[in-house]
């Protein structure tokens, strides 16, 4: 196994997971603010998951029609688990879910920042969980009740997975499970599957081994994802669910939103977008970080441009869709997510800049040194 795959995958320091233990702290310290607190919408999920405990199915009112009125089946399903086997309250459940969730993301992200930049056991690799757990956005919208710690989770599960397996093509491609997991918590989860994917089949041109992984990895995403489809055709006599024809109550098709809202730069979606980069100085700080972190680890760049796609495609998503009417930019989760894990890479590049003495693992050299992550040299191949 290359030395570069080994590092990815030896356990953290102690100083960093005191660090990440620090970081939940402070999150739960700061959602101790919000109090009580939970999302309205969060209780059409509620009750959907009450009613399919009960027995009375996917539907709003118990006898009533079967209308999907949610858009966040995944979670509705495990609510209901939880609401079956006695463990539900209105308030606590939810909030637990994301002090949980939240510190597995925390971990994850530390472990994909070791991955893509090296250094795994940097204490540097913590401050993507300091800084989202300072962030209003990322703490209000994780204990709302609402999907976004489930859905943040997953996409840095799925994205752990994916850089492993490129590193080791001979890895069983287990990524595909919570993609697919993904895709049915919030609808534009698939985006992220689709962009997996493609950066899969790219790095194939380097490892073909890992071409020959693909389709076990399409099979583990493609038969639960169709049945899931089969499944809501068969119980709801829609393909889509209720919620994306209520997003195009204005008449638009898919075309005709792409034309008014991605193509006009003052549409509300562009202003949605403009208003976290105002709002939120980590967003201004994501390109400068990207293109420290390229310079200084130009052989991890694949791994280092498939994160900035993920940001890339959220942006893309929250324009395309108009932003959102609740306060607090829901749908830039991924966004947040992907540019403090960008600073954590810009911090160390400064940081080995400044000091070249230090040993960097990022820039190969002495066979001792193994051979870095991305490249056709690290293909993981004899």
């Amino acid at each position: 196994m290359p030395r570069a795959h080994r590092d990815a995958l030896s356990p953290p320091g102690s100083l960093l997971l005191a660090a990440l233990a620090a970081a939940t702290a402070i999150f739960v310290l700061h959602a101790s603010l919000y109090g009580g607190w939970i999302c309205d919408d969060a209780g059409i999920s509620f009750t959907y998951a009450r009613n399919l405990a009960r027995g009375d199915g996917l539907v709003l009112n118990p006898g009533g029609p079967r209308v999907e009125g949610y858009s966040d089946p995944a979670w509705v399903f495990l609510l209901a688990l939880l609401i079956k086997a006695g463990l539900f309250d209105p308030v606590i459940t939810p909030k637990a879910l994301a002090l949980l969730l939240t510190a597995g993301t925390f971990y994850l992200l530390a472990r994909i920042g070791g991955e893509i930049f090296g250094w795994p056991a940097s204490i540097v690799h913590a401050l993507p969980a300091l800084l989202l757990a300072c962030s209003v956005p990322f703490v209000s919208w994780s204990i709302s009740g609402l999907e976004n710690p489930l859905f943040l989770f997953l996409l840095a599960l799925a994205l752990r997975l994916h850089l492993a397996e490129t590193d080791d093509p001979s890895r069983t491609p287990w990524s595909a499970l919570p993609l697919f997991v993904l895709a049915i918590t919030r609808p534009e989860g698939a985006m992220y599957a689709c962009a997996l994917l493609a950066h899969r089949l790219a790095m194939g041109a380097f490892r073909p081994r890992l071409l020959k992984r693909t389709p076990l990895w399409l099979l583990f995403f493609a038969a639960p994802f169709a049945a899931y489809h089969a499944w809501h055709h068969a119980y709801f006599a829609e393909w889509l669910p209720n919620t994306y024809f209520a997003k195009l109550r204005d008449g638009t098709d898919l075309w005709g939103r792409f034309d008014k809202e991605v193509r006009h730069l003052d549409s509300t979606g562009w202003k949605y977008v403009r208003g976290a980069l105002s709002d939120y100085l980590p967003g201004w700080v994501g390109a400068p970080c990207l293109l420290a972190a390229l310079l200084r680890f130009r052989r991890r760049a694949a791994g280092i441009l498939l994160v900035a796609l993920v940001a890339a495609l959220d942006l893309f998503y929250a324009v395309y869709v108009g932003g959102d009417w609740m306060d607090q930019y829901r749908f830039l989760g991924p966004a947040f997510l992907v540019t403090c894990l960008l600073a954590a890479g810009g911090v160390l590049a400064v940081r080995l800049e400044r000091d070249p003495s230090l040993h960097d693992p990022s820039r190969g050299g002495t066979r001792s040194e193994g051979r870095p992550a991305f490249t056709p040299e690290a293909r993981g191949e004899d």
